[in-house]
Formats: C-alpha cells, sequence, structure tokens
C-alpha cells in the first residue's frame, strides 16, 4: 500500500499489478509505486533489479520496500514503444542507435554471471519495459518479475514479433526496423539465424492464437523468414 503523503499523478496500464507514479507531497519527489499481487512476484523483482544495479546495468533504483509494494526512481523519458510509435507519425525509421542501445542492454543482461549460469531470461520483452532516459540518454529495462529459465533465442524472437504486431501491424517502418533488429540479435547475442527465424516464426503464431489475428504469414514474406525455411 502508498504512503499517506503519496498524491497520485497518473495510474499506468498493467495487467498484473497497480503501478502508479506518485508524488511525495512533502518533498515533491516523483516515485513509480508497484504494487504486486503475490509475495513471489515481489521478490522476484527485488532479487534481479538489486543485482542488476549491483552490476552497474541500467535498472532504476528501488528506493523504498513495502508489503507487496516498491518504490522506484522515475526514469523520465520515451518508451522504446513510443520511440517506434513518433517514428511511426514523422514517417521516420527507427534510428539504429536505439536499437543497438536496447540489444547491448539485453546482451549485458544475458551475460552476467546469475543469467548466463541459471540459463535466466527477462520472461515479458514488451517495448514498453525499455524507457529511452531524457536525463542520461541512455535506455532503462524496468519490470523483472517474470524472470524465469528459458531460451534467450525465444525472447530474441518475441522481442521481434512483438514490434511487428503493435497497431499499425507490419507497416513498412516496422518490417524495416525488424530486419534490422533481426541482424543485430543474432550478432550481438551469438544466435543462429536460421534458428532466430524459427522463434520469430513460432511467436508470430502464438501472438496470433492469443489474439485472433492472421499476421503470421504476411510478416514471415515481409521478413523473408522463408529463406531460413520459414513458412
Amino acid at each position: 500500500m502508498t504512503s499517506p503523503n503519496d498524491n497520485l499523478v497518473k495510474t499506468y496500464k498493467s495487467r498484473q499489478n497497480q503501478v502508479m507514479l506518485v508524488r511525495d507531497s512533502q518533498s515533491g519527489k516523483l516515485s513509480i509505486v508497484k504494487i504486486f499481487k503475490d509475495e513471489a512476484s515481489w521478490r522476484t523483482e527485488q532479487q534481479y533489479a538489486a543485482y542488476l544495479r549491483q552490476q552497474n546495468l541500467s535498472v532504476p533504483e528501488i528506493t523504498r520496500i513495502e508489503p507487496l509494494t516498491l518504490y522506484m526512481r522515475l526514469i523520465q523519458g520515451k518508451t522504446a514503444c513510443e520511440l517506434i510509435e513518433a517514428c511511426e507519425a514523422a514517417g521516420q525509421a527507427v534510428p539504429e542507435d536505439k536499437l543497438q542501445a536496447i540489444v547491448r542492454l539485453l546482451r549485458d543482461i544475458y551475460t552476467t554471471q546469475l543469467f548466463r549460469d541459471n540459463h535466466l531470461i527477462l520472461g515479458d520483452n514488451n517495448w514498453r519495459n525499455f524507457v529511452f532516459s531524457d536525463l542520461d540518454h541512455h535506455v532503462y529495462r524496468i519490470d523483472f518479475e517474470s524472470v524465469r529459465t528459458g531460451d534467450i533465442t525465444d525472447e530474441a524472437g518475441s522481442l521481434i514479433a512483438f514490434l511487428l504486431t503493435y497497431e499499425p501491424v507490419l507497416t513498412n517502418i516496422k518490417c524495416q526496423a525488424a530486419r534490422l533488429l533481426f541482424s543485430l540479435l543474432c550478432q550481438q547475442l551469438c544466435l543462429k539465424k536460421s534458428i532466430l527465424a524459427a522463434s520469430v516464426s513460432n511467436q508470430l503464431k502464438v501472438i496470433d492464437e492469443r489474439r485472433g489475428t492472421q499476421h503470421h504469414h504476411h510478416a514471415v514474406k515481409q521478413l523473408d523468414l522463408t529463406a531460413y525455411g520459414c513458412r
């Protein structure tokens, strides 16, 4: 639960938890407050956010811990999803340096000893979980409650599939960004192109089944994944 000193500024859309922006009535300081539905998620978020900050990676600082509640430093800036929307609105390509920054951060997370030795993945590579800071211009990763064991290639495939299927889906700008992202992920994470292509294809099928859409076939053609045996 939040403090009596907290004034609600904004509520964020979240499927799993309550996420709010609050202002302390005494100090005027803004914080992100995340109220969890269960203790396991609360503990997971604390554990991995703290660990990654100890590795000097771009992760928001947890400033206060309450039962089932975490206060985190606000990273002011645009999410990667908002960046893509802005590029679409302007008719401009997604900047390569922004995609490179996301991939480098993922590489740095996956190659930490804890993640590497335990075959951990982030578990939710929604593009809203990457924030480009207005202050230091770094890209930050937020949301660690879904960390689990898994396959990095599958997670990389989901990152590309999510990018392609945000509305409006499969635009030229998104497809161009997805092709570049595919190349960067293969290079930085040392992934085989054929295996990543299969993962993207599978993740698109999962999204289609969940949403009742039929984007898989068109996306495979747009990205030329047929060159890697995908249909």
